[in-house]
């Protein structure tokens, strides 16, 4: 009577075990991990979402190392010797009920054992291998409440019983009912059920599918019912409904035939046993039933059990279709693109997020509402694809224009596809709806910009090409063949063309780089020099530089490039390496020749220095007026001397491009003030005329290089002077507002010399001309002087330009812009800085005594204490044992530099390190003077130095 119970409980148990394993399989598949250590808590807390009733979970890699775990608590290093990991690195498995002390010791304590149902599965990459092993442990507790929930949902008899009992006797599964203390005993207590005890109940068992998970897991199934209990087990309504009828239309017939023999009980007695689904009593009374009754009872006997079947099947069938309906919600709500589900009356069953918020008004729930409703202006168009998608046809449409509800255009592709029901027949549709409006216009202004390119290049003197990878399409710009020498119509455009044109030498190897370009998915830029054949027979050769289009997985799809020639340019390239090299060559040189000039001039300003300053004591002391004249004529030498070091060092700068100029604030006028004084001092001694003009404005400053404008105008003055022996010089200066906070300066120096002829103007700033040599170089001179003048006029953006008429004289005339400085010049009295207010402590350390004693006697004569050091070890141990208002340090002193020295005082915070510093050096360059003033010195000298500016410096005001 109770057979139909056990398949019953069995497939619902064999079903429900199944789709969990299932389940499994299908989210580890889904998380796509190619790398097990990229199995993390986060890709484990999503595995999980599918799954209620975990206790634990846990990834180990294909060694047996545990990855991850949830809980973390529960975590064990290693579970390679662990039943689950063993079989589920082989493939998806269930396995029996087990008792796992890890697990155990981290729950607290409760009437019935912790106990646990394993399921386990392989975790394979995208080539199918297994990299590790996932495993969940049920609790099995809250499982078989589950189970039994699931069961007595289907079973509306409460008194039926059901067990499921392992291989080796224990309960796995259990619902019993208050008539069977003994089984429930059992267990409660996990002991083994007996044989005896089974024997005392009706008992019908069921094994199962021989392959499934029952098989494989050993267990049985018992359906048990008291032979007393008459109470009836119906699945569902209406199938109860269905059998009553037979039963009411078999008792009918028996009515029937009662009426017209007179038939014993026992056709009464086989309808109750019917309606009670007594087996054994239909089975007792089936032999003596009326002949006439026996077709009639088959009959209902198999209809009632294949109806029997047909309800398990259903009831099997609809919990598979409620999970499966379930999962494609799911999957549907989660979905990254706008997907929606329908009925066949268009309303909404499930949407995605993003439809929800793409083509949903706010606050909106479709769910159950009509998709027209919501979206008024659907269009007849898409109207009728709904109607013959749900007719059952798939209807799809690439970059269709679309409306989203904002009233914004787009570009969707979209896909309608019916879903069916179980009968087969169209149950709704599927709308998939994938955003292209970026893709969209990125292929519009690509296609515009291409056409762009093409008209650009075609005008361009580069050959354009182009090959469509996928359809093997070439084209080759009129200019590309044109560089070849053909005419547009005279030669194709394939792979082939351009192989029968490579240079033989040429050719593998751009095949070679072509390829590699194309396979290399990272690739993007193609670059690549090769020859091709000219229809006159030369080799052209070619710079083909492209662009590589790929699709989504990287493959090129499309090449776009242009050839350049290249054959003029190697030669130019060829002709522009040898000068570069000879380039080179006179860099070299004139850095060498800049190191050589450098070095003399310093081993000429150390004795030119002492000859300059011996000469100035002398005419300071001697009360000799011809003595006197004698010492200033020695001053005027050096001076000279040192103008022509200057002008070589700045011509060897000027010509190894290394010149530059050193900006700081300065007054114009007092610098021309200063050059006139000493012009019409040379110009009383040849008794000629010298005359100042100046349009300048006294209180001005400007930013520039005085040192420079001060070499400019005395270079100017000096050769004017120099060749003027009858009249005069002028000199003249004005200024005019310029662009922004700049004034343009014109310096006129005119003379009334011996002048030039036009032919020699030309050669007037060259280096080294001398206009004037065929006269014999009476004048002497290095030729550098007027060309040093232009390079520094043109350095500071200058022009320089000279009039001159033989035996009449010559003007020069000069224009540079200088930047106004936002302060007013404010004049120093020299004077008072040339005499001593406070006798000052001086130290004086320099290798050459002559230095020395210059200015150890010119500073003594004019009162103050001198202490003098000859090396810097020397001044070191001077200045640590005194106190000094002014130290002057030469540069290149042995043993302590000039420089080693102002630091170590400044670093040590003695008394001494507040003292002014000024450094004497033989070396003019202007990197030398930087260090100094960057190293600690306030000032810089430079051999010879005049023994006025170092006076000033010492009187100055500490």
């Amino acid at each position: 009577m109770l057979s139909e119970r056990a398949p019953l409980a069995a497939q619902l148990l064999e079903s429900n075990l199944s789709n969990k394993l299932e389940t499994l399989v299908r989210s580890t598949a889904n998380l796509q991990i190619e790398h097990i250590e990229d199995f993390n808590q986060a890709a484990l807390a999503e595995l999980l979402l599918d799954f209620d009733a975990i206790s634990w979970a846990g990834i180990a890699d294909s060694t047996g190392q545990l990855i991850t775990s949830h809980p973390q608590e529960a975590r064990d290093a290693d579970a390679g010797w662990r039943p689950w990991f063993q079989k589920g690195l082989n493939g998806p498995v269930v396995i029996d009920r087990t008792e796992a002390s890890f697990l155990v010791k981290h729950f607290s304590e409760r009437e019935h054992p912790h106990q646990f149902i394993d399921m386990a599965a392989p975790i394979r990459n995208s080539q199918g291998a297994s990299i590790g092993v996932v495993a969940l442990h049920f609790d099995w507790e809250a499982y078989q409440r589950g189970f039994s929930r699931m069961f007595s949902g289907r079973v509306q008899d409460k008194q039926v019983s059901y067990l499921v009992v392992g291989a080796e006797g224990q309960i796995r599964l259990a619902s019993v009912s208050e008539q069977h203390p003994e089984l429930e005993r059992a267990y409660a207590q996990n002991a083994p059920v007996t044989p005896a005890l089974l024997e005392r109940f009706h008992i019908v068992t069921f094994d199962g599918n021989q392959d499934g998970l029952l098989a494989q897991l050993g267990w049985t199934v018992y359906v048990l019912k008291d032979q007393t209990s008459s109470n009836q087990v119906t699945a569902s309504v209406g199938l109860v409904g269905l059998i009553g009828f037979l039963v009411g239309l078999l008792g009918a017939a028996a009515v029937f035939v009662w009426s017209t023999r007179n038939i014993s009980k026992v056709t009464a007695e086989f309808v109750e046993a019917l309606s009670q689904e007594d087996k054994d009593k239909l089975n007792q009374l089936r032999p003596i039933l009326p002949r006439e009754m026996v077709p009639l009872s088959r009959k209902a006997e198999a209809l009632i059990s294949e109806m029997r079947n047909k309800q398990l099947s259903l009831i099997v069938a609809l919990d598979k279709a409620r999970g499966s309906y379930m999962e494609v919600s799911r999957m549907i709500d989660q979905a990254p693109l706008a997907i929606a589900m329908f009925n066949n009356k268009m309303n909404y069953i499930a949407c995605s997020e993003v439809w929800q918020t793409r083509f949903i008004p706010d606050g909106v729930r479709p769910i159950g509402q009509s998709y027209y409703e919501l979206y008024p202006q659907a269009t007849e168009q898409w109207r009728a694809a709904h109607a013959e998608a749900l007719a059952g046809k798939i209807i799809k449409q690439e970059n269709d224009v679309w409306t989203d509800l904002t009233g914004n255009q787009c570009w969707v592709d979209w896909t309608i596809q019916p879903w069916l029901q179980l009968d087969e027949t169209v149950g709704g549709i599927i709308i998939i709806i994938l955003d292209v409006t970026e893709e969209h216009l990125s292929k519009v202004a690509l296609a515009k910009r291409e056409e762009q390119f093409k008209l650009a290049m075609e005008g361009s003197h580069d050959g354009l090409w182009d090959w469509n990878i996928q359809t093997d399409e070439f084209y080759f710009s009129p200019r590309w063949k044109g560089m070849l020498g053909y005419e547009d119509h005279e030669i194709g455009a394939s792979t082939e063309v351009w192989q029968s044109l490579l240079h033989p030498d040429d050719s593998e190897r751009a095949q070679a780089s072509l390829r590699d370009c194309l396979v290399n998915r990272e690739t993007t830029n193609f670059l690549e020099t090769f020859r091709l054949a000219h229809k006159d027979g030369h080799w052209v050769t070619v710079l083909s530089r492209a662009k590589i289009i790929r699709d989504s997985q990287g493959m090129a799809i499309r090449m776009v490039g242009t050839h350049l020639d290249r054959t003029e340019v190697e030669a130019l390239e060829g002709a522009l390496s040898e000068a570069w090299i000879k380039a080179e060559a006179e860099t070299q040189s004139n850095e060498a020749k800049s190191k050589f000039l450098a070095a003399v001039s310093h081993e000429i300003r150390n004795p030119l220095n002492s000859i300059a300053g011996f000469a100035r004591l002398i005419r300071d002391e001697v009360d000799n007026p011809e003595l006197e004249n004698y010492a200033q004529l020695l001053l005027q030498t050096t001076g000279s001397l040192n103008l022509i070091l200057n002008d070589l060092l700045d011509f060897a700068k000027i010509e190894a491009g290394r010149f530059e100029l050193s900006m700081g604030p300065f007054n114009l006028q007092s610098t021309v003030d200063e050059l006139a004084q000493g012009a019409r001092v040379l110009c009383d001694d040849k008794q000629i005329g010298f005359k100042l003009e100046s349009a300048l404005i006294p209180a001005n400053l400007y930013i520039g290089d005085v040192v420079r404008v001060r070499q400019i105008i005395q270079n100017l003055l000096s050769n004017a002077i120099k060749f003027t022996h009858k009249g005069g010089v002028l000199l003249k200066l004005s200024i005019s507002p310029s662009d922004g906070d700049f004034d343009c300066v014109t310096v006129e120096v005119g003379d009334t010399g011996i002048g030039m002829s036009e032919d020699k103007l030309r050669d007037l700033f060259k280096p080294f001309s001398q206009v004037h040599a065929a006269d014999g170089n009476v004048y002497g001179g290095t030729g550098l002087g007027l060309s040093i003048v232009k390079s520094l006029v043109e350095l500071m953006g200058g022009q320089v330009s000279c009039q001159s008429e033989a035996g009449k004289g010559s003007t020069f005339l000069v224009k540079f812009k200088l930047k106004r400085s936002d302060e007013l010049y404010i004049p120093v009295d020299t004077a008072q800085d040339l005499e001593a207010k406070t006798k000052r402590r001086v130290l004086i350390a320099d290798d050459a005594p002559s230095n020395l004693k210059i200015l150890q006697t010119f500073l003594v004569k004019r009162g103050h204490f001198v202490c003098a050091a000859s090396d810097g070890r020397e001044a070191l141990k001077l200045l640590g044992e005194h106190e000094f208002d002014v130290v002057l340090l030469d540069m290149g002193m042995p043993g302590k530099t000039g420089l080693e020295v102002v630091r170590e005082v400044k670093e040590s915070g003695s008394l001494n390190s507040r003292a002014k510093f000024a450094c004497l050096s033989g070396h003019a360059a202007e990197s030398m003077s930087d260090s100094a003033l960057e190293g600690g010195f306030e000032q810089f000298f430079t051999k010879p130095f005049n023994l006025d500016d170092v006076l000033s410096f010492v009187n100055q005001e500490i």
